[in-house]
């Protein structure tokens, strides 16, 4: 059963959706046929991966975004209250489900087609302030600040919070590029930890090098930056102090969801009261355990796994 709103520690804001992942031995000629090992459907969405990995570390979750009254949305319904995210501000829209089409190289690489539908519809009226200033952190996906009235929700939120005094954490997601300049400037002046990959800190900061884009990016707002680096690890600043955390070892067999589960390893260590270094090494761990099984969602590991792979590793 959904916890309780009262007990909300974690509410994240953005996508759900449903992924259908397809395993491919080698790209077709444009135009051409490829026959595929294997296609199969998994529950996603980066906003909701990040509630679930949030519940499957050991905090209460919740979860704001929209589905629609169709078979995919009631399995996506299901499935996040089976993980044990709340959903009780789950809404439900006539508009189809989000669907991802993800295309997974025997690299682990993958490329995604997203059609998101009902997630775009969320609006800033289905925004519960109540709900929003009860929780500890407020987390939102970049995805959400593309079209409206989805950004106006994403923004909402972001509002409630800093009228809260609550922290706020966003992911600007790989297409953050089509969200409206003014929007992204509101949304990083409304946060206080942003985790960006690196081609998403150097579009958003104007810098190719890292350490500048990072403190470009601090100028912008965010107090710290987590900036995910993949095989490299990642590099965190704050206006203070420089941390470079190596990437843990690990067979990667998909990268979908990667970005979220270190999102949320990050969130959790953080409420928690770990260091910013134990943080990062904490979410670096949870992101390299996700890699090493296909799914965005299924793959995501529990806090008993993560706490024996960091002792092994």
């Amino acid at each position: 059963m959904a916890a309780s709103k009262q007990a909300i520690e974690v509410v994240s804001v953005g996508d759900v959706a449903a992924d259908l992942i397809i395993s491919l031995r080698n790209y077709p000629a444009r135009g051409g046929d490829a026959e595929v090992p294997s296609i199969r459907r998994e529950p996603g969405g980066s906003a909701a991966n990040f509630a679930v990995g949030v519940s499957r570390l050991g905090m209460r979750s919740g979860f704001l975004g929209k589905i629609g009254s169709d078979p995919t949305g009631k399995y996506l319904y299901e499935d996040l209250n089976r993980e044990g995210v709340d959903i009780s501000h789950l809404r439900v829209t006539d508009v189809e489900t989000a669907t991802v089409v993800v295309l997974v190289e025997r690299s682990g690489r993958r490329t995604m087609l997203s059609f998101r539908g009902a997630s775009t519809k969320l609006t800033a009226s289905e925004i519960p302030q109540d709900y929003v200033s009860a929780a500890r952190w407020l987390h939102v996906s970049g995805y959400a600040l593309i079209h409206r009235p989805q950004r106006d929700a994403a923004l909402r939120a972001m509002t409630y919070a800093e009228e809260a005094n609550i922290k706020t954490s966003l992911d600007p997601s790989p297409h953050i590029h089509l969200a409206k300049p003014d929007v992204v400037t509101r949304a990083l002046k409304l946060t206080h930890v942003l985790f960006p990959n690196y081609r998403e800190a150097q579009y958003l900061s104007g810098r190719s090098n890292i350490r500048e884009a990072g403190k470009r990016l601090l100028k912008r707002g965010p107090s710290l930056v987590s900036m995910k680096l993949g095989r490299r690890g990642c590099l965190l600043m704050t206006n203070h102090e420089n941390l470079r955390i190596s990437a843990f070892k690990a067979r990667t067999v998909d990268t979908t969801g990667a970005g979220d589960a270190y999102d949320a390893g990050f969130v959790v260590a953080q409420l928690r009261g770990r260091s910013l270094k134990e943080s990062a090494a904490f979410a670096s761990a949870v992101a390299a355990l996700k890699t090493t099984k296909a799914g965005a969602r299924a793959a995501l590991p529990r806090l008993a796994e993560v706490e024996k792979f960091m002792r092994h590793e």
